[in-house]
């Protein structure tokens, strides 16, 4: 996922949240003509820590293998 800074727009991520040591869950999407997938600053992105999101979705499981 390309690191597109952004402060305006929607595309990317806030500048601030690029930075080594930051743990963010990041909701992404899919640009159908790329098949590149693609952030932004108004979707639920954001710090792990202080998101809700990782205690609602639980532990998780490993994918079942074909």
């Amino acid at each position: 996922m390309p690191a597109i800074k952004e402060t305006i727009g929607c595309t990317g991520f806030w500048p601030d949240w690029l930075k080594v040591g930051n743990d963010l869950i990041v909701y992404a999407f899919r640009i159908v003509q790329t098949g590149n997938y693609v952030t932004d600053i108004c979707s639920r992105t954001g710090f792990a820590a202080t998101s809700k999101d990782l205690s609602e979705l639980g532990s998780g499981r490993q994918p079942k293998s074909k």
